[in-house]
This record gives structure tokens, C-alpha cells and sequence, in this order.
């Protein structure tokens, strides 16, 4: 007496020639749930962010920092900072600004960029010159860390 499927049940797996096998953490992506919740990923994202206290900068690397923005201030030109940041939740983290330097707020101490944005220069724990600067985005923009 034959069961139904007895002719196929013992056949090799079929293993395409013309495509390759997909990997299972693809395969598995395609089971994962649709975002209902729009931004609930960024914010997830924010606090999962590698968090970091202030960076204690010798005094020849303050040094080398104010020649720096000296020069960049004299030259005029765009500069890709790394600084620290205070967030809304209070928390600090390392930052990589770029744009084109503008001037400073004396009143603040802090570094004006194109479109307004605000770096403090106590903050800045590196500045170098954009056009020595590896691959940077072309606009003025703040890349997180992550």
C-alpha cells in the first residue's frame, strides 16, 4: 500500500545551480516585523549609543588644538571637529562635526559653524583642516558615533 508523497519523500534536496543559497540571517529577515512605530528604531538607536566621559586632554594637546583653530580662523575653510556633546537626557558623547567655520561667540566660548550651529571649544578634543580630512560628507552635518 503506498502513502501519498512515498514517490518524492525520499528525494535529494534540490540545491539550485543558478542561484545561490540565501543565509539564514536573511532568510530570517524576512519574518522580522514591519516598523509600526515610526522613529521608535532611532530612539532605541540613541540609547543604545556608545556613551563616553570628558577626554583629559594634556596641555600640548590643548596647545595643538588652539594652533590649529587658529589657523583654521585665519585661513578661513571648512574643519572636521571631534567634541563632546551633552544630549537632552544629560548624557554626553563624542561627536563629529564638519562644516565651514563661520567664527567664534566670545560670550559662549564656543566655535559658530555655517547655518548656526554652536561647538564649544572646551569640548574639542580634535580639529584638523577639511581639506586634510579623510572622507567627510560635503554639507554641514553631525555624524553620532555608534
Amino acid at each position: 500500500m503506498t502513502r501519498p508523497y512515498d514517490d518524492i519523500i525520499n528525494l535529494p534536496h534540490h540545491v539550485s545551480k543558478r542561484h545561490p543559497q540565501m543565509p539564514r540571517s536573511a532568510r530570517a529577515a524576512q519574518f522580522a516585523p514591519f516598523a509600526a512605530l515610526i522613529g521608535f528604531g532611532d530612539v532605541i538607536k540613541e540609547k543604545e549609543a556608545l556613551l563616553e566621559r570628558t577626554a583629559d586632554i594634556s596641555p600640548d594637546g590643548k596647545d595643538e588644538i588652539e594652533r590649529k583653530l587658529r589657523e583654521i580662523l585665519e585661513n578661513g575653510g571648512k574643519a572636521v571637529i571631534i567634541h563632546f556633546s551633552e544630549k537632552h537626557d544629560g548624557k554626553r558623547r563624542y561627536e563629529i562635526t564638519d562644516g565651514l567655520i563661520k567664527g567664534t561667540d566670545e560670550e559662549e566660548k564656543a566655535l559658530i559653524l555655517a547655518g548656526g550651529r554652536k561647538v564649544k571649544i572646551e569640548d574639542i578634543i580634535s580639529i584638523e583642516r577639511k581639506d586634510k580630512a579623510s572622507r567627510m560628507p560635503e554639507e554641514d552635518t553631525c555624524l553620532r558615533q555608534e
